[in-house]
């Protein structure tokens, strides 16, 4: 799976068997992944060699991470399991995590053939999170905007008590909103849509005012 995802390297801790044994090689798809491998006595030895690199840290698989360990890392995750099977080997927690990070990786490659800067600046990783309820907000405030300037609701849904949504009916904001909400859009797409949304306002805009110059006369 390391090998799979493009990892660069990988750090054995302290293991309890010879990482070098044939077998282990078998399992490993082969020796590219063994030849990247470094042991070392403890976890404190292994981040000493990641400075301005990312690494991932994957505890023991019956007891997971001591709190000394933990408290070397900056980030700590889980990964949901459902009720039936309470947790996960740690061969597939590895491939879990590998596999999410290897997609938002091509995430910026493709950001990177819009011609977006992806060279792996704060700003860019920030761009791939999920935007900000105050831009979905705005944007949003700019599609009423559209509607109504073509005779549409900017509502998003009419009908229906103030105690409750029995009887109202979900007009196309409220569509929207919903879309983008279920969606997950990350901060580039909605400042993208703003864009959109920003250029068809002030055509409408002019429109108006070329009809309101044409509609004047002089007598």
């Amino acid at each position: 799976m390391s090998h799979v995802m493009q990892t660069t390297s990988l750090w054995v801790v302290a293991p309890r068997c010879d990482p070098y044994d044939g077998e282990v090689e078998k399992v490993a798809c082969g020796p590219e992944v063994l030849k990247r491998m470094t042991v070392v006595d403890d976890l404190q030895q292994a981040l000493s060699d990641t400075i301005g690199q990312t690494a991932l840290v994957f505890g023991r698989e019956e007891s997971g991470l001591t709190e000394a360990e933990l408290r070397l890392c900056r980030h700590s995750c889980a990964i949901p399991t459902g009720r039936i099977q309470g947790s996960m080997n740690l061969s597939h927690a590895v491939a879990v995590v590998l596999a999410g990070l290897f997609e938002r990786r091509l995430a910026l490659l493709g950001l990177a053939d819009l011609g977006i800067e992806v060279s792996g600046k704060q700003e860019s990783w920030e761009g791939l999170q999920p935007a900000a309820a105050s831009e979905l907000s705005a944007l949003l405030a700019k599609v009423s905007a559209i509607a109504k300037s073509v005779g549409m609701s900017g509502n998003d849904s009419r009908g229906g008590g103030a105690q409750g949504s029995h009887g109202r009916r979900r007009l196309p904001l409220g569509h929207i909103r919903a879309i983008l909400s279920r969606a997950q859009a990350n901060t580039w797409e909605v400042r993208s849509l703003h864009g959109l949304a920003s250029a068809v306002l002030k055509h409408v805009k002019e429109d108006t005012t070329a009809d309101s110059g044409d509609g004047t006369s002089s007598s």
